[in-house]
C-alpha cells in the first residue's frame, strides 16, 4: 500500500471514528458554548470535526482532501489555540452542531497554532493570527484562499460564520 493510501486510510479512521475528534489529543480542551440566539433552529447540525496531530501537514491535508472530495465536501483548514477565545466560542458552536446548516457539507482539519506552528509554516498555512481558515490547494499546501482574525466574545462565532461563507465562496 502506498504511502498516500496509507496516509488517506488513517485519516478516514480519523474523520469517522468520534462525532467530536477533540478527544484525540492527550489534553482537553474545554470550550465556550455558543449562546442560543431566540431566533436559533432547535434542531442541530453537525459540520466535521478532526485534529491531527501527526505527520507532514501537507501530506495530511491532501489526505483528507481526496477524502473530503470523494463525499463531496468542502474541507477548510482551521487554525486555533487553547488560549484563542473566539477559538473556543467556534470550536464550541461546532461540537454543539450550532452552525449554519449549510456547514453540515463543510470538514474542518484543525491543527493548533502553538503545538504545529513549524509544520504549518512549512506547508504554507502560517500567518500573524488565529483563528485562521484556509482552503487548501489540491497538493496539500495552503492557498491564498484564507482569513485570520476574529472579534472577541459570543459574536466571534457570527463573524467567523460570515467570514467563513465569503471565503468558501471566493473563487481565486
Amino acid at each position: 500500500m502506498g504511502r498516500a493510501n496509507a496516509l488517506a486510510l488513517l485519516l478516514s479512521g480519523v474523520l469517522f471514528s468520534c462525532s467530536s475528534c477533540e478527544n484525540n489529543s492527550q489534553k482537553s480542551v474545554e470550550t465556550k458554548k455558543a449562546p442560543e440566539s431566540p431566533q436559533a433552529e432547535r434542531q442541530t447540525h453537525k459540520a466535521e470535526f478532526s485534529s491531527p496531530d501527526y505527520g507532514v501537514v501537507s501530506e495530511v491535508v491532501a489526505g483528507a482532501l481526496a477524502l473530503a472530495q470523494r463525499d463531496k465536501r468542502q474541507l477548510i483548514v482551521y487554525v486555533g489555540a487553547s488560549w484563542c477565545e473566539p477559538c473556543e466560542y467556534f470550536a464550541g458552536a461546532l461540537n454543539a452542531g450550532s452552525l449554519p446548516k449549510e456547514f453540515d457539507g463543510w470538514r474542518f482539519l484543525k491543527f493548533d497554532h502553538d503545538k504545529d506552528e513549524a509544520r504549518l509554516e512549512e506547508s504554507g498555512y502560517g500567518g500573524e493570527m488565529i483563528p485562521r481558515f484556509v482552503i487548501p490547494r489540491q497538493d496539500g499546501r495552503g492557498s491564498e484562499r484564507r482569513f485570520e482574525g476574529a472579534v472577541k466574545g459570543p459574536e466571534a462565532v457570527g463573524y467567523l460564520t460570515t467570514r467563513l461563507r465569503a471565503l468558501v465562496e471566493r473563487t481565486d
